[in-house]
């Protein structure tokens, strides 16, 4: 169970007790704009088992953080790892058609 601090809040709230694994490294993670001129890329998808149905999906940020664009695409079934490597080429193809040239590529 992979939980985040507001949810075990939440259950704190309500007086139920959670089991989840110990925490092995806590880190904060905070978005950061690009420089001026690079575009952040943002990535992300979902694979539904080892060789299964595969989505995916993005959005372009410009350097004052203002969402200037958005991709999601179904992959059909495949490996987890193969997909990671098919966003990255259809996030590159498409930042290309929208005239991106410095991309600051962020995926999980």
């Amino acid at each position: 169970m992979h939980t985040t601090v507001l949810d075990l809040m939440v259950l704190n709230v309500f007086n139920i007790n959670s089991r989840h694994g110990k925490i092995s490294i806590l880190k904060e993670i905070v978005w950061q704009f690009p420089e001026p001129k690079w575009i952040n890329v943002n990535t992300n998808g979902a694979a539904r088992g080892c060789l299964g149905l595969v989505a995916c999906g993005g959005n372009f940020r410009g350097n004052k953080g203002k969402n200037i664009g958005s991709f999601s695409m179904f992959l059909d079934i495949h490996s987890f790892f193969f997909a990671k490597f098919v966003w990255v080429i259809y996030m590159l193809e498409h930042a290309w058609t929208m005239g991106f040239t410095r991309l600051w590529l962020k995926c999980n």
